[in-house]
């Protein structure tokens, strides 16, 4: 027999290995049973058999580890080794909760609570603990939170602070969108994890602080709290840790929008599993990769990881997975038009589908051929297929298919002219779609069913504009008012909804994310219970909606066209651009109707003159001092050509002669000077007086009226530029009687401050494209980045924004717009001034004198930015000084004082 100190000695050796490098550990374990394994007695066979489990565990083999744990656990009953016996439990039970296997670690916690010793306060708490993992694992998140504070009961009594079943309550929480206490529960186990040295595990609770950072809004904060664990783990080697933190990134940054950050935090993860083999963890990275590309439509890269992941779940044996994966295969051949062999695998994976879950899998696969038979004109087969899936889908995970399936039946009807038909079943798709997008948010339901909302939408206006009559006419118009909605026309009107809606929200998306991306359903538990965690948050978000009257009827009053159309003034009037299949249109909107207006010549003028107008004023932008002179005088009557172009082809055929207009731009037009067409195109006629909002709901969402009194606060980047374009502003204001405050850094209003009467900023900016909340603007002292600025602190100022391209837009799927618009208009601010284009010192400073000079008699943004534009044309200014400006002015609108 080896003596005891020996094997301890070993035993310890390997134990101390198996958190830092499992493998190196396994080697040790190996190498001793295979040179002294005949000389062990029972309970130390037993151990080395445990001790060969944790390694198994921390390689990601979590069915290998189950088997080793389940064998060691068998010799110590067999030995009487009662108390070894029940600590085994507790790593099993872990491994099973791993796995996915909640019946298996159900049953082992049971055995385990009869083995452990009563007294024993600490080896229950962590099989408590344990068991807690496996029911959130499995998103049973009301026994998780039982099985953790029994956890933190029984550890207390140990002296314990139960760190890990802390951890666990605070995921609980997240999960569930309680974001208080879920943070005060992650700054405890940091603190815990430092007091016990278990520092190895700090990455988790950091993860979930910068997860409720950016599900507040401070992404600056949560990235760089994600950067500094990142670091961290770098530091220490533990790439299995930094693995896990690019994949909980990756999932979150998926389920906020933010898909090209998703990707490249995916990509970290995927090859970080590679080089360390994890088997499970790859095929989950590629399928997460997959579906994040496919959003992008980076549709071969995407079948590219489609198919490394179908090859390690058929190596794991997980068929479930691997049907997964050949259905989101047959979708992408379907949206690349490949279509010649759909059909059959379609049809061969039915019969399998319809055996295992004829309402899971098998409700996607009919879905598809729906689809199929739609494209190649099989319309009876296209709708009896989607009937049959939409009522296969009216419960479970996959309901929200149910309003783009609507879609195929409406378009097949609509080729076979069926018009009432097609409409009837339209209407289903859009009153369900409302349904979703009211509970989740249009963030949400993007990535539930990509590119789903905007064809319901686009394909609903145009069946109803071929009946050409007023009426229709209406319904379109509100329906794309409801389409153009974007999505924090929500968190503008619900800022008196509980704080609580914000946190369900978020813990929503991220169910709803996980729910699309789940594949390993390994004892038919973990699906569903997701499935009933998800109805089960979405049925308290629809409670706390609807106890807040208020923010419900002012969502569907101000979304729809009658909400916000009888509140339009005599002379006020809305122009929403759209983009169509066949070109562009507008819409033209007064108190008393809708006007349709053809745009034949938009899009080869949006193309031509949009394009050379960008490229003068680049070239201008890029220009050093010296040779700008000469460029600006070379590529005047360029710029006013282009203007011109523009004006007849997008302006002149809506015949407004004066009043008050809100333009709604749409697609390219988001980069397009309209308000400058207005201005005779560069002539300097008078006309209308114009303004650019993102949607009308805002002219009339809050109270409007600009601020009466207050300072005017002036923000700097440092320049020498900035520096003299704010003593011209701060010149012009003290005559005003404004008390104006001068500053390198943004200090928010406190709740006893009134907002200031302007914020004028002229700095250097940064426009990120693909993450607008990475955009901002460098202050002499600080950083002003968009979520910097909260909701209702700038309510009723003036926010003029002097700074490269602040006026860019981005219109993301689901006609969501990102750029410095909407935060300023979610802070309540009543005027913003944006550049649609890169400007120099020069010309904003020529634009703000000017601007400033009308604005401080009358107030009104509007009608300043016209007379800033008329007074530079006058004195012979190029546009790039004047052209390059955006107007967003609430005031004036209503047909009732904003008061």
């Amino acid at each position: 027999m080896i003596a005891p100190g020996d094997f301890e000695g070993a035993y310890g050796e390997a134990l101390r290995l198996v958190e830092v490098a499992p493998d190196r550990a396994l080697a040790r374990v190996s190498r001793f049973g295979s040179e002294r394994g005949s000389e062990l007695d029972t309970a130390q066979h037993a151990r080395l058999l445990r001790l060969e489990g944790h390694c198994r565990l921390r390689q990601g083999r979590f069915g290998l580890a189950s088997e080793l744990y389940e064998s060691a656990f068998d010799a110590q009953v067999a030995g009487h080794l009662k108390e070894d016996a029940g600590r085994t439990t507790i790593a099993w039970v872990e491994a099973l909760s791993l796995h996915g296997s909640l019946t298996q670690a159900r049953a082992v916690a049971a055995k385990g609570s009869r083995w452990i010793p009563s007294a024993d306060k600490r080896a229950r708490g962590a099989l408590a603990t344990n068991l807690g993992n496996a029911y959130h694992n499995a998103y049973d998140y009301v026994r998780a939170r039982r099985c953790y504070r029994r956890a933190l009961s029984l550890l207390g009594e140990a002296g314990d602070p139960g760190v890990f079943a802390q951890y666990g309550l605070a995921m609980v929480d997240l999960r569930e969108g309680h974001l208080s206490p879920a943070q005060s529960g992650f700054d405890r186990c940091i603190l815990d994890m430092q007091v016990l040295g278990a520092t190895s595990w700090q990455h988790r609770p950091e993860i979930g602080l910068a997860t409720i950072e950016i599900y507040r809004g401070d992404w600056n904060a949560g990235l760089h709290r994600l950067d500094a664990a990142r670091a961290v783990c770098k530091q220490s080697g533990d790439q299995r840790a930094l693995a896990h933190i690019e994949r909980e990134s990756a999932e979150l940054f998926g389920a906020l929008g933010a898909e090209s950050l998703a990707i490249r935090s995916a990509l970290r993860a995927y090859g970080i599993y590679e080089d360390l083999g994890l088997k499970h963890e790859i095929a989950e990275s590629a399928w997460l990769l997959a579906r994040l590309l496919a959003t992008q439509e980076s549709l071969v890269d995407a079948a590219t990881y489609l198919e490394r992941a179908r090859t390690v779940w058929a190596s794991l044996s997980n068929h479930r997975a691997v049907w997964r994966v050949a259905l989101e295969e047959q979708r992408l051949l379907i949206e690349v038009g490949a279509r010649q062999s759909v059909a059959p695998t379609l049809s061969r994976l039915q019969i399998q589908l319809d055996r295992s879950e004829p309402n899971g899998l098998g409700a996607v696969c009919l879905a598809l051929r729906s689809r199929d038979h739609l494209e190649n004109r099989r319309l009876a087969h296209a709708i009896r297929f989607a009937k049959q899936a939409r009522r296969r889908m009216s419960t479970g995970r996959h309901r929200g298919e149910r309003p783009k399936l609507a879609l195929v039946v409406a378009r097949a009807y609509q080729e076979q002219g069926l018009r009432a038909n097609a409409l009837r079943w339209l209407r289903t798709g859009v009153d369900e779609l409302e349904v979703e997008l009211q509970q989740f948010g249009d963030v949400a339901w993007r990535h539930e069913v990509p590119g789903a909302r905007d064809p319901i939408y686009d394909t609903a206006i145009e069946i109803l504009l071929k009946s050409d009559s007023p009426a229709a006419t209406c319904a379109a118009v509100n329906l794309f008012s409801r389409a153009t909605s974007p999505a924090l026309l929500h968190q503008l009107l619900s800022s008196d909804v509980m704080p609580q809606v914000q946190g369900l929200r978020a813990a929503l998306d991220r169910l709803r994310g996980r729910l699309l991306l789940n594949s390993s359903d390994d004892d038919g538990t973990r699906g569903a219970h997701l499935q009933r965690e998800a109805d089960r948050l979405g049925r308290k978000l629809r409670l706390a909606l609807a106890s807040n009257s208020i923010h419900g009827a002012k969502l569907d009053s101000l979304r729809g066209l009658q909400g916000w159309q009888e509140k339009l003034g005599s002379g006020s009037s809305v122009v929403m651009y759209q983009r169509h299949v066949a070109g562009w249109r507008a819409f033209h909107i007064t108190r008393d109707g809708v006007t349709r207006v053809a745009l034949p010549l938009a899009e080869a003028a949006v193309a031509e003159h949009g394009r050379s107008l960008h490229l003068v004023m680049e070239i201008l932008a890029s220009a050093p001092p010296s040779r700008r002179k000469s460029l600006l005088d070379r590529t005047r009557n360029d710029a006013a050509n282009a203007l011109k172009g523009l004006r007849v082809a997008l302006w002149d055929p809506l015949q407004i002669e004066s009043g008050r207009v809100a333009i709604v731009a749409d697609g390219e037009l988001h980069e397009t000077p309209i308000e400058s067409l207005v201005d005779g195109g560069g002539s300097g006629m008078l006309g209308p007086i114009t303004t650019r909002v993102s949607h009308p709901s805002y002219l009339f969402a809050a109270n409007r009226a600009p601020a009466s009194s207050g300072d005017a606060v002036l923000l700097h980047g440092g320049t020498a530029g900035a520096q003299h374009e704010l003593d011209v502003v701060r010149q012009i204001l003290r005559a005003s009687e404004l008390t104006v405050r001068r500053t390198a850094q943004f200090d928010q209003p406190t709740k006893n401050e009134s907002a200031p009467a302007v914020l004028h900023v002229a700095a250097h900016g940064v426009i990120h494209r693909t993450e607008p909340y990475l955009s901002g603007l460098q202050l002499g002292q600080s950083w002003l980045g968009a979520e910097t600025i909260r909701s209702r602190q700038l309510a009723g100022s003036l926010v003029f924004l002097s700074s490269c391209s602040s006026g860019w837009s981005r219109r993301l799927p689901g006609r969501e717009l990102h750029g410095w618009m909407n935060p300023a208009l979610a802070s309540k601010a009543t005027q913003v001034v944006l550049s649609s284009w890169r400007i120099d010192d020069h010309g904003a400073t020529a634009f703000a004198r000017e601007f400033y000079r009308s604005w401080a008699q009358h107030r009104d943004a509007a009608a300043a930015a016209a007379d800033a534009r008329r007074a530079l044309i006058a004195a012979g200014h190029h546009p790039y000084t004047w052209a390059g400006f955006q107007i967003t002015d609430l005031t004036k609108f209503s047909c009732t004082p904003s008061s």
